[in-house]
C-alpha cells in the first residue's frame, strides 16, 4: 500500500490481489489535484494499470477537467463526423437498447494513434450484473514461449472496426456517417508486441474487437495463431473484474490492457460517462 499525506488529507493506493489493478481511496476527484497527488495517481497507474476509485459523484465537466489533467483528451471519432469536438460519450443500455457485449478491446485500436487512458465514471448502475474485466497485456506476452515471444516481435496487426462495429453505428447514427467513417478510416497496422510509451516494457498488443488478420502470415496461419494467442485472455490470473456501484470512477492504461463489459444485467438500466485522453503510435523498442 502506498500513500501521501498533505493539506487535504492522505491519500491511499491499495493494490488489489492477482496481476493488475489498484483501489484509490482519500481522494474528491471532483477537485483539481495537487502535484504529489497527481504524480502518486500516475505512478501509480503505470504500474498497476487500472485504477479503482469509489464515489465520485462527477459531472460531465468535472470528469473532463480530471482527465485533462493526464494529458489531452480525445475527440470522439464518430462524434468528430457529426461536426462535434465532443470530448464526453454516454454507454447506455436499456430495455430497448441492449448491450453491446463487445468481446476483448483496446479503446479505437483501428487509430493511427489510440488513446492512452480511458476513463469512466458510473452514472446508473444494475442491482447485479454489468461488471468490466480487464486483462494484463504485459503478463499475456510474458506467459508466452521464448520461441513464441520472438515469433510476435516480429509481425504486425491490421486493426480495423469489424462489421458489427459498424452496423451498430449505422444503427445510431445513419449511413452517411458509417459510410464516411469506413472511408475516412482505412485499416491501420500496429506492432504485435507494443513497448510501453513510458516504461518501454513490452505487451501483447491483442484487440479481438477490431484484429483483421497478421500482416505477411497466411490466412489460416494468422487465424491460427490469433486464435492461440487470444486464449490467454481468458485466464482469470492476468485478470482483474470489477463490480460497479453507482458513481465508481476508474481510470485505466489503453496500451498494456484489454477490457469487456458484460451484459448480464439486461433488461436493467446501465449508464456510463466516458472519455478518454489522447495516446500515441504503437511502437516496438526491440531492445525493450
Amino acid at each position: 500500500m502506498a500513500l501521501i499525506q498533505n493539506e487535504t488529507g492522505t491519500t491511499w493506493i491499495d493494490p488489489i490481489e492477482g496481476a493488475i489493478g489498484a483501489c484509490v481511496s482519500g481522494v474528491d476527484l471532483r477537485d483539481p489535484l495537487d502535484h504529489e497527488a497527481l504524480a502518486l495517481l500516475k505512478t501509480a497507474l503505470a504500474e498497476h494499470q487500472v485504477l479503482f476509485f469509489r464515489n465520485q459523484d462527477l459531472s460531465a465537466e468535472q470528469q473532463l477537467a480530471f482527465g485533462s489533467q493526464f494529458g489531452e483528451l480525445s475527440a470522439d471519432p464518430v462524434a468528430g463526423l457529426k461536426g462535434s469536438l465532443k470530448r464526453i460519450s454516454y454507454i447506455e443500455d436499456t430495455e430497448e437498447r441492449a448491450p453491446a457485449e463487445f468481446p476483448w478491446h483496446t479503446d479505437l485500436s483501428w487509430l493511427s494513434e489510440p488513446p492512452a487512458f480511458g476513463i469512466l465514471n458510473a452514472r446508473v448502475i444494475p442491482k447485479s450484473g454489468g461488471d468490466t474485466i480487464w486483462v494484463d497485456l504485459y503478463s499475456v506476452y510474458d506467459a508466452l514461449s521464448p520461441e513464441v515471444q520472438q515469433q510476435v516481435r516480429q509481425v504486425r496487426l491490421r486493426h480495423r472496426p469489424q462489421p458489427h462495429y459498424f452496423e451498430t453505428v449505422r444503427a445510431h447514427h445513419g449511413d452517411e456517417i458509417t459510410n464516411r467513417l469506413i472511408a475516412e478510416h482505412p485499416p491501420v497496422e500496429h506492432p504485435l508486441v507494443r513497448s510501453h510509451p513510458v516504461s518501454g516494457r513490452p505487451a501483447l498488443f491483442l484487440c479481438p474487437l477490431y484484429a483483421e488478420f497478421i500482416v505477411g502470415l497466411s490466412a489460416k496461419e494468422s487465424a491460427s495463431l490469433l486464435a492461440s494467442l487470444d486464449e490467454h485472455l481468458d485466464n482469470p490470473e492476468f485478470q482483474v473484474r470489477w463490480q460497479w456501484q453507482e458513481h465508481d470512477l476508474v481510470i485505466w492504461d489503453e496500451a498494456s490492457t484489454n477490457h469487456r463489459a458484460l451484459g448480464d444485467h439486461y433488461p436493467a438500466h446501465r449508464r456510463m460517462q466516458r472519455c478518454s485522453v489522447a495516446g500515441s503510435r504503437p511502437y516496438f523498442q526491440k531492445d525493450s
